[in-house]
């Protein structure tokens, strides 16, 4: 029923350029930030909002030009992110990196089913019922490990959910702009009454609002001329969410100074629509982002299971999680174990009395450090790597700094000034976490070689 993958044992060449690319966008999930988010970064940026939004995108951009030195020469790991990481500077902050995103991708999971019972609570309430949530966990994750065993299905699955959600939000969007009335907001576009320090701070919050989009390397030889359609994806990923999160934004800001208590709930999309008399369409779109908690918990889970299992591959994560399923060929012990975890959590911090809303906020949080992490460490590894093959110019430089200038924004504000408790902590068990990765590397001295051989052994295949 089962196979090693020791030669990866994953579906070669299956998936096109759109199909890698919802992947990406699918991890992101637009919908929710456009849901939730949005809101947030009005709070500090007002009529700035579209700018925090699009200082964010060029943020990312950044980040992905510089991770594109690498996919474009290594595109056949399912680990290829740390192990860009690995080449530049060593097997020991490769395996860091691939660490913290199991981090990363595992919270972001178990985030979104909490997302997904908190929404479908909303629902059900304006039907006069609740579910229990941890039932709801359980639904949830069900109809996520159904969908996520085979990658093209999932990939499929994931395209009509975000397909429906953005079209959906789009639409509500263009008909409260007919029912208002639209005229151009000048005060946006002038930045009206805004500072730099409220942008700033904005953009820390937006800068989150895109992470996940690297997803896309891990599918590594399942991707089709992944050498190509890999750093496509990863730039595509980056653009048309932004300009989606900064149509959202000043569509939305119009909203919150017309009607400033949409700032008070949490489903300020769903509240636009019974402003303007369209209760039944925002039913709608709440619905469809519902199944966007779907569709993102579908892509995080493809993306953890696939670090976790080339980390095995890799002799850093037990041997029996590289076993693939011989007939869709997928790592489906990973994914049983990531979703058993995931589960465990959201239903250990429910069992505590935590809502679900508090949850999503708590773990969201979390998770960003995880991919800030590998983000900082891939922009500095991006012109050491290019210097090692002879190939280092003054641009590259450039940009590499300009990256990490933009990924310290919110790194930065995760620490000072101070968060309120307990997101206060997030920062420092994050690094704790750390901690514990190295400790797992170099425990022994023959366990930190054996893994250093094998990730070196599979840095001089993919790097021909």
């Amino acid at each position: 029923m089962t196979s090693n993958a020791s030669s990866t044992g994953l579906r070669g060449n299956c998936l096109s350029f759109p199909e890698v690319l919802i992947q990406s966008v699918g991890t992101i999930a637009p919908s929710l930030t456009a849901a939730i988010n949005i809101g947030i970064v009005f709070g500090s940026s007002g009529n700035g909002t579209w700018m925090a939004y699009a200082i964010g995108t060029i943020g990312l951009i950044l980040v992905a030009y510089n991770i594109n030195h690498f996919a474009t020469q290594f595109g056949s790991s399912p680990g290829a992110l740390y192990l860009y990481i690995a080449r530049a500077f060593s097997p020991f902050w490769g395996i860091i990196a691939g660490w913290g995103l199991v981090f990363s991708y595992l919270i972001i999971f178990a985030d979104v089913v909490a997302g997904f019972s908190y929404y479908a609570n909303l629902i059900f309430a304006d039907l006069g019922f609740n579910i229990p949530s941890i039932l709801l966990y359980i639904i949830s994750i069900i109809v996520v490990t159904h969908y996520s065993a085979d990658v093209q299905i999932s990939t499929v699955m994931i395209f009509i959910v975000q397909l429906i959600s953005i079209g959906g939000i789009l639409l509500l969007a263009l008909i409260a702009l007919v029912n208002q009335g639209f005229t151009v907001d000048s005060s946006q576009l002038l930045l009206a009454d805004t500072s730099i320090n409220g942008i700033g701070f904005g953009a820390a919050i937006a800068i989150v609002s895109f992470v996940g989009f690297e997803s896309c390397i891990s599918l590594g030889k399942e991707a089709k001329n992944s050498t190509t359609s890999i750093p496509r994806s990863l730039i595509w990923s980056v653009v048309s969410s932004g300009l989606f999160f900064i149509l959202l934004a000043y569509i939305e800001v119009i909203g919150f100074q017309a009607y400033p208590k949409l700032l008070e709930t949490s489903a300020p999309l769903y509240a636009i629509s019974q402003l303007a008399g369209m209760q039944e369409v925002g039913w709608f779109v709440n619905s469809v982002i519902l199944f966007t908690f779907i569709g993102c918990a579908i892509a995080s889970l493809n993306a953890g299971s696939r670090i976790m299992f080339s980390l095995a591959c890799n002799k850093f994560f037990p041997r029996k999680l590289t076993y693939v399923n011989p007939k869709s060929q997928t790592p489906y012990m990973a994914m049983r174990l990531l979703s058993a975890i995931g589960f465990l959590i959201v239903t250990v911090m429910q069992i505590f009395g935590i809502s679900d809303l508090d949850i999503f906020g708590y773990l969201g949080t979390m998770a960003t450090y995880g991919f800030l992490f590998i983000y900082v460490l891939v922009s500095l590894a991006a012109p050491i790597y290019l210097a090692q093959r002879g190939k280092l110019k003054l641009q590259h430089k450039v940009f590499s700094i300009l990256a990490v200038l933009f990924i310290s924004i919110p790194i930065t504000s995760s620490f000072y000034p101070v968060p309120p408790y307990p997101f206060s902590l997030f920062p420092y068990l994050f690094l704790i976490y750390l901690g514990v990765g190295a400790f797992l590397y170099i425990r022994s001295r023959s366990q930190a070689q054996s893994v250093a051989v094998s990730v070196m052994s599979e840095l001089n295949r993919i790097d021909g």
